[in-house]
């Protein structure tokens, strides 16, 4: 499987984005804080990082390899 550098670079900040927005699920479950708020955006970020390692794995240039 051969990946161009976008790609490779759109699946890395995909799997950042679904990262951050774990932390902030998790952070938001563990501590009893005032910013619940959080929650709705990570969700907003949990989809664009997966749009982002989606995309960038059907970029691939091997398909008719």
């Amino acid at each position: 499987m051969y990946l161009k550098f976008k790609s490779f670079a759109s699946i890395l900040i995909g799997v950042l984005f679904l990262g951050i927005s774990l932390g902030i699920v998790l952070g938001a479950y563990f501590e009893n804080n005032e910013l619940d708020y959080l929650i709705y955006i990570s969700a907003f970020l949990a989809a664009i990082g997966s749009a982002m390692v989606i995309l960038g794995a059907l970029k691939k240039d091997d398909w008719f390899r």
